[in-house]
């Protein structure tokens, strides 16, 4: 027969296995790894922006005999029966290799409001899904000297409008 302190030993140990299974079962916690393959595939369609300019005839400002001009032009956000499906932003950017001294811009919209010009540019005009057009006229005011070749480019910069994002 096994002494009694050997005896009361094995219970005692019996008595810490069995709380530290307790323990492991009630706690939250557990121990395992656990690893997964997942491949994701999607169909995503990408919007796809629609914007067209109608502009006038091109002008040769060596030929100019008034001293001011007018050139027409027209953003829209549709194609004969399609519309754009995104919402977008845009700003007219006019540039040029004429001395600013002998020539004035002025940039005005279908409602005879002349546009503020900042560096050339202005603020963002936004273009919704709707079916939209937009007229601009830039009236070219020249001073005394008229340069021989001059160059006058006008560009539309296009962003689209993030869902989440708040319009300019």
């Amino acid at each position: 027969m096994a002494p009694l302190y050997l005896n009361l030993k094995g219970i005692r140990m019996k008595k810490i296995v069995l709380i530290i299974l307790l323990m492991l079962f009630l706690t939250t916690m557990s121990i395992a790894k656990y690893y997964e393959m997942v491949e994701i595939t999607s169909d995503n369609k990408i919007g796809e922006p629609i914007i067209e300019i109608e502009h006038g005839e091109k002008i040769v400002i060596n030929e100019i005999i008034d001293k001011e001009i007018d050139y027409y032009f027209l953003i829209k956000n549709y194609k004969e029966n399609t519309t754009n499906n995104i919402n977008l932003i845009y700003r007219i950017i006019i540039e040029s290799n004429l001395d600013d001294d002998k020539v004035e811009y002025y940039l005005i919209d279908e409602n005879n409001k002349t546009i503020e010009l900042n560096n050339n540019m202005t603020e963002y005009k936004e273009l919704y899904k709707e079916k939209t057009k937009h007229k601009y006229k830039l009236h070219l005011k020249f001073g005394e000297e008229l340069l021989l070749n001059g160059k006058i480019n006008i560009k539309i910069e296009v962003t689209q409008i993030e869902k989440w994002r708040k319009i300019l």
